[in-house]
């Protein structure tokens, strides 16, 4: 009977969950041992999943909640880790539980009410923190709470409580008096859901209440420890801080559990959690000389036992009020920081400037999706060093306390700093002339500067630019010379939002970190990998280092494979940062700053960060900042491209020009392809079409995932396992396991000698592609595949091992550079089009370099005619979308580049019929 009402739960769970569009609902299948989860619900855009396991018990305490929603979390541990890889960024796990009489849990009812299509939890969150009185209320919103003013009192101590807003100045003091027993219920909440310490709170957190950061983190990994929780189950920031705090880092945890699982020699017992926490702060935590220093909670047997010095310090702050740490002794400062009788406050002005250097002790673990967490990832990947803090909160439409927290968290961190900071040392207490900071003014010795202007060396620097391109790059030295130093130009532009300082933007994706990342290639460049990660870009500043550690990469001629392509794609990134980065021959718009009008930087941009803006912001940012972005290629399909119109954009059209849809529209125009059909998840395919049967391997690209060579011998296995949870377009592949492909460059160029792909220039679908989609007024490649006559040959056996099955992403075949001539046109077909700058193979990215420059790509003329042509490719491809939809579909082209809308809402159109490619290019 209970199995019975589980998979009835389960059922009405997913069939209104699939009302909405914006995410898929997969039912999953249980295995043998039992660790399927019964639900996952995946968004669409990739920001977060859920994997919801319902339950039905005959009753359930709130502890009893608690401690099953952690077993899930352990049971699923591999299903969360699957997702991640995937590149969803937030992965939670849920623990639905239900009563046998139908009674649901406050944090179930919650959770549907988050993602149920009534949910009116964004609009009550936004009315909660305007602090909008009951009788303002909109009549839906009043409806929402049952028109009962008490159960909204409710919503706003819990929304207060998640968002750690402060008693005074907010809608919770007018219902609850009990003001310490709030911020009681905001630490508890906090650190139950392994959240930061509440920094902006510490007024009242640390000063009355006693509670520093160090007993918060004490026990909230003490918690983890008791219930044998892995250091994974820590936020990024939150372990990092931690790390400061604590000074326990992944090895040092997995030690200290161990210690802790470990008997005591003495009792023959185990070690308690608390036995092995260290019992102080860590005492080289960073204190900057500009940072406040406040008054902690003192007691008067503090006092009593207290070393003379640190009275007097006591007494300074009690009396005098809050201080610099720089005009402390530091050493003294440390000893009470230390014991808690202190703490420091990091001032953020409206009128700062902050910059984001490579990230340092930053711990990649996992994100949890709060608040706070997701403001300081939108904070982010929007700081650049030429937009002041009053300002950036403006793009962002954050409130501006908001944005000086997350900024103050950064410094706090390391993660950030503010420019014009530094105290002098001269100005400081002498002590700190064993302390000072790194980027102190007078801690530069001459020494260090006379050895910073040897390490300028212009002829290195014109030979390293000459080498990389001196087959189509003539830049004159002087030109050259504006890249020295990054701290020399920093001096010469002034911060400000004219147009003098948009740069160019470098677009890539986390598969280009991960290679970074992975393929230790060496010790420096992790760090930068990290950075382009999770701060989401890497600003032009740091290019400079960034460039030095790619310059140490040299693979050697033994490595192949896998290793091979993550040099490859260190080297050619190093390439094509220097030929975009102030380079005056790409004609684009220069800085009249800037000497001898050399061209503008460059920014390296992470797609998947700028997805986390909404549209409005994410147009703010880009417009502010950037004259051109610019898109590697190829990206992957778990990726969903930023396409704007306006700044120009060299890439996709529409992010659908990055999907399986544009190959259908693509083919339509051409009548060239192989044979394809795109399959409806859910479809149950039987047999094998007849149309894949005389060819002895297939394409399989699931919906948002990367193709997959596979035997048609094993095909319809793995195609009936890949419809369960992604429409899937399966394609012929040939009669080769490395199939036979050459990619032509876009746009054309200008000269045709001695060029060995000239011939596939003048085939026919190439033409008509070229004709069609404008391509010379951008950039990338067109993917022929040779079928030869294997369109009409008869299937013949395969021998190939299973396990030696590559990707199509992988195999060095299909992203071979043509270096060959066209035999017969028609044994070429058309695979792909990839837009973009490729930074899979040196040889094609040259070229494709190459034209660039010869057809003056970047120049503001042809950039008119890009964000023109961009819109129409847009439109029709959009628009051939909606005629293979069993679906009401509208096109907003209001303003930016056009979308797919369903009921007023941005929608990513699904296939909903079967479509087969037939011959001359008809879709049905």
């Amino acid at each position: 009977m209970s199995s019975f009402r589980h998979d009835e739960v389960v059922k009405v769970i997913a069939r209104e969950l699939r009302k909405e569009d914006k995410w898929e609902v997969t039912i999953e299948e249980r295995t043998a041992e039992g660790l399927k989860p019964d639900l996952i619900v995946r968004m669409k855009d990739k920001t977060k999943a859920w994997i919801i396991d319902p339950t039905i018990r005959m009753g359930t305490t709130a502890d009893d909640t608690r401690i099953h929603n952690e077993e899930k979390e352990r049971k699923y541990s591999r299903t969360g880790d699957e997702l991640r890889a995937e590149g969803f960024q937030a992965v939670f796990v849920h623990d639905l539980w239900f009563g046998a009489r139908g009674v649901i849990s406050k944090v179930g009812l919650s959770l549907l009410r988050s993602l149920g299509g009534v949910s009116m939890d964004a609009k009550v969150e936004a009315h909660v923190l305007k602090c909008t009185q009951w009788t303002k209320l909109p009549p839906e919103i009043r409806s929402h709470f049952g028109n009962n003013e008490k159960e909204y009192y409710k919503g706003v101590l819990g929304i207060s409580v998640q968002h750690q807003l402060r008693w005074e100045g907010n809608l919770v003091k007018q219902f609850t008096k009990d003001k310490e027993g709030y911020y009681v219920k905001i630490i508890q909440y906090s650190r139950e859901h392994l959240m930061l310490f509440p920094y902006h709170l510490s007024k009242y957190i640390i000063r009355e209440m006693r509670i520093t950061p160090f007993q918060y983190y004490i026990q909230m990994v003490q918690h983890l420890f008791e219930t044998e929780q892995s250091y994974d189950q820590l936020p990024n920031f939150t372990a990092a801080d931690c790390l400061r705090v604590l000074g326990i880092d992944r090895n040092q945890y997995i030690e200290k559990m161990n210690q802790s699982r470990s008997k005591s020699k003495s009792l023959f017992r185990r070690r308690s959690a608390v036995e092995v926490m260290p019992t102080t702060p860590v005492d080289d935590s960073t204190i900057e000389p500009w940072w406040i220093v406040q008054p902690g909670c003192i007691l008067q047997d503090d006092i009593k036992t207290m070393p003379a010095e640190e009275k007097t310090m006591i007494d300074l702050l009690l009396q005098s009020g809050p201080q610099k740490a720089g005009n402390l002794n530091i050493e003294t400062l440390k000893k009470i920081y230390v014991k808690g009788l202190a703490y420091v406050d990091v001032p953020i002005d409206d009128n700062d400037y902050i910059s984001v250097p490579p990230l340092e002790r930053f711990v990649m673990n996992r994100v949890s999706g709060d608040y706070l967490e997701t403001l300081l990832y939108k904070v982010f990947i929007s700081i650049d060093e030429y937009t002041p803090v009053i300002e950036l909160a403006n793009i962002l439409e954050i409130e501006l306390e908001d944005v000086k927290n997350a900024i103050s968290i950064f410094c706090r961190l390391g993660f950030a700093k503010v420019k014009g900071s530094e105290m002098d040392l001269l100005e400081m207490h002498p002590s700190w002339n064993f302390f000072a900071p790194p980027g102190t003014p007078s801690s530069k010795s001459d020494d260090d500067a006379m050895s910073l202007a040897e390490t300028i060396n212009t002829t290195d620097m014109e030979a390293s630019l000459k080498d990389s391109f001196e087959d189509f790059i003539d830049t004159p030295k002087s030109q050259i010379t504006s890249k020295l130093d990054d701290d020399v130009l920093l001096e010469v532009v002034t911060p400000g939002t004219g147009p003098a300082n948009k740069r160019i933007g470098f677009l890539f994706d986390s598969t280009l970190t991960a290679f970074l990342m992975m393929g230790n290639l060496t010790p420096g460049l992790k760090t930068h990998a990290v950075t382009m990660f999770e701060v989401g870009k890497l600003t032009d500043e740091s290019l400079v280092q960034f460039l030095g550690e790619l310059d140490k990469v040299v693979p050697e001629d033994e490595i192949q494979g896998e290793a091979r392509r993550y040099f490859d794609h260190a080297i050619n990134l190093r390439k094509l940062i220097h030929f975009f980065r102030h380079n005056p021959a790409l004609k684009l718009t220069a800085n009249p700053l800037l000497p001898d009008n050399s061209g503008l930087g460059v920014d390296l941009l992470r797609c998947e960060s700028l997805r986390g803006l909404d549209r409005a912001t994410l147009n703010r940012v880009l417009l502010k900042n950037y004259a051109l972005l610019v898109s590697m290629a190829p990206m992957s399909n778990e990726s969903r491209p930023v396409c704007p119109l306006n700044p120009p954009h060299i890439g996709c059209p529409v992010p659908e020009a990055h999907s399986t849809w544009f190959k259908l529209y693509i083919y339509s125009l051409t009548k060239s392809h192989p044979p394809s059909i795109l399959y409806r998840r859910g479809d149950v395919v039987n047999t094998l079409p007849r149309l894949f049967m005389k060819h002895d391997y297939l394409l399989l690209t699931p919906w948002g995932h990367d193709s997959t060579v596979i035997p048609s011998g094993i095909a319809l296995s793995l195609l009936h396992d890949a419809l369960k949870h992604h429409p899937v377009l399966l394609q012929a592949l040939g009669d080769a396991h490395e199939a036979d492909v050459v990619h032509v460059p876009f746009p054309a160029s200008q000269s045709t000698e001695n060029l060995p792909y000239s011939s596939f220039e003048s085939h026919k679908t190439v033409k008509v592609l070229f004709d069609e989609l404008q391509l010379n007024h951008t950039c990338g490649y067109i993917t022929l595949l040779n079928m030869g006559s294997k369109l009409n040959v008869g299937r013949r056996n395969s021998t190939m091992d299973v396990d030696s099955i590559s990707s199509a992403e992988s195999s060095t075949s299909l992203h071979a550079y043509g270096q060959r001539k066209m035999d017969r046109e028609e044994d070429w077909v058309l695979l792909d089009v990839t837009y973009g700058i490729p930074v899979f193979s040196e040889a094609l990215g040259d070229e494709v370099s190459k034209r660039i420059v010869e057809r003056e790509i970047f120049a503001p003329e042809n950039l008119e005619k890009l964000e023109n042509e961009n819109r129409k490719t847009g439109l029709a491809v959009l628009e051939f979308i909606m005629q293979h939809q069993d679906q009401q579909l509208q096109i907003s082209s209001t303003s930016g580049a056009p979308f797919l809308e369903k009921n007023g809402k941005e929608y990513i159109a699904l296939p909903t019929r079967t479509l087969k490619v037939e011959a001359l290019g008809h879709v049905r």
